[in-house]
């Protein structure tokens, strides 16, 4: 149901609007992405998709004020909305179901297969929501660590933040590999031991043992040299501090996660042939 469908994803976080996009093109969806308010609207009247994925926090417009403006107008008034956002105040999520939105997710409770199948509700359509509001919520991502894929040894994340640490093993699970994650640096230490990483990717600023320090410990010991380290910031870190601590790449997160990906798969192929 998906081919020829086309969706708009208005969202001002690139990372998160390329990880969904990303997913739903897979699927067969057309997708077009908005990073504000009055852009997302613009698009919307113009291109008049069969869905939209809206965050509630935008740049030169909020979510629920363009939501708003396009129910006034003839064109767009009927377009089906689900709202895709990490706030979950009672007050907005009811003003998001008085606009009548198909869906309210919560970024840090969903997965992108979770968006899809909202989506999907759509096509085959109506659904029963409890007070006009479909909430979802993820899988555990350690469930999903030994399920299948098309690699072997998994890849490691390791950041301090929730949100952050989801998407990027969303992105990378994605991609078909089987992926841990751990929220400091004693847990991933213990994951490393246990599972053998082919790749570890880790936020460098963390309480107690950073990225840094599980780069110089990994790089340290004869038995793990052969796992590739990649290190991430929004950038108060300089490339060469984390080279000289010996991870293989830096990342900014300012940057398109597309790179880290493709960092990932370089870094993962040479682990299969060694």
């Amino acid at each position: 149901m998906a081919a020829g469908w086309r969706v708009l994803i208005i969202e001002d976080d690139s990372n998160v609007a390329e990880l969904y996009a990303s997913k739903l093109r897979r699927g067969g969806y057309e997708v077009d992405v908005a990073p504000d308010g009055v852009s997302g609207f613009d698009l919307a009247g113009s291109l008049l998709p069969d869905a939209i994925i809206l965050d509630i926090h935008l740049p030169r417009l909020s979510g629920l004020a363009a939501l708003a403006v396009l129910r006034k107008e003839e064109a767009t008034s009927g377009l089906p909305v689900i709202v895709l956002s990490n706030d979950d105040t009672p007050a907005v999520m009811e003003e998001a179901g008085r606009l009548g939105v198909s869906a309210y997710l919560i970024k840090g409770k969903v997965l992108p297969q979770d968006v899809a199948e909202a989506l999907s509700d759509l096509w085959r359509g109506p659904v029963e929501m409890a007070g006009g509001l479909r909430s979802a919520a993820g899988a555990s991502p350690q469930e999903k660590v030994l399920g299948a894929a098309n690699h072997t040894n998994p890849v490691l994340v390791v950041d301090e933040h929730a949100a952050t640490r989801q998407m990027v093993q969303t992105a990378l699970e994605l991609d078909g590999y089987q992926v841990l994650n751990a929220g400091d640096g004693v847990a991933a230490w213990n994951l490393i031991h246990e599972y053998r990483p082919a790749v570890v990717v880790a936020h460098v600023w963390m309480p107690g043992i950073d990225g840094l320090d599980v780069c110089r410990k990994i790089k340290a010991q004869e038995t793990l040299r052969q796992v590739k380290v990649i290190l991430y910031s929004v950038g108060i870190t300089s490339e060469d501090e984390a080279k000289q601590a010996g991870c293989d790449q830096f990342f900014l997160m300012t940057s398109a996660l597309s790179g880290l990906r493709d960092a990932v798969g370089r870094f993962y192929a040479l682990a299969d042939r060694s």
